[in-house]
């Protein structure tokens, strides 16, 4: 069937948010006196919201003067400001968007980042594009909890059956399958091909063209 709606996670998705996420986690150590980590070691991190990504960044500091909920708070003060910086679509994003859109399909964005900075980046890079955009508000539960999903569908006007979730990680497969929808997964973003495989991906595109194929069958 063709579906009425495309539900996209947002980083490693659409966009390239790595570099920001990395330079401003290693703002946020600084301030508490730590040393930076490499980019790679923050890829892997990222995924389940900015509080895990500073328990995993901060789970082998032995200084028991670190205050988590400081280094959290100085990353979102600095991220909220900077968020655009070093961020970058990937290449034939945004003319999937608009070739879906074209079509009459709804977009929106789910996504684990915080709602602030989520609105803000969508708002910048693609402005006017998407019908709705829902990040992490500290009141509601993280994907792969569907509450989020289900409040995105109903805004949107239509059923789980009707939609199609598109994402980068093994967090984006289970929320397409607590919402009961389908996923496609891409590979372009912060997780390997391999790694969707290993972790149940059952449609894995890896360039454009192969993901607005995905998204328009009929």
């Amino acid at each position: 069937m063709r579906y009425k709606a495309v539900l996209f996670d947002l980083d490693g998705t659409i966009l390239d948010t790595i570099g920001g996420l990395a330079y401003t986690m290693n703002v946020a150590r600084s301030m508490s006196g730590l040393e930076p980590q490499p980019l790679e070691q923050v890829r892997v991190m990222v995924g389940n919201g900015i509080r895990n990504l500073i328990k995993r960044s901060l789970a082998n500091e032995t200084s028991e003067s670190v205050d988590p909920d400081k280094v959290f708070a100085d990353f979102m003060e600095y991220y909220i400001e900077h968020c655009i910086d070093n961020t970058f679509p990937y290449d034939g994003i945004m003319d999937v968007l608009m070739d879906l859109k074209d079509r009459g399909v709804k977009l929106a964005v789910v996504s684990n980042k915080a709602d602030v900075p989520s609105c803000k980046l969508i708002e910048h890079f693609f402005p006017g594009v998407f019908d709705y955009v829902r990040g992490h508000r500290e009141d509601t539960p993280l994907k792969p909890d569907r509450q989020v999903v289900d409040e995105t569908l109903e805004i949107l006007g239509v059923t789980s059956a009707e939609a199609v979730y598109v994402g980068d990680s093994d967090v984006d497969i289970k929320t397409a399958v607590n919402s009961d929808m389908p996923c496609v997964s891409v590979d372009w973003g912060f997780k390997t091909h391999q790694f969707l495989v290993e972790h149940d991906a059952t449609n894995i595109v890896s360039n454009m063209d192969a993901l607005l194929s995905a998204l328009i069958v009929e």
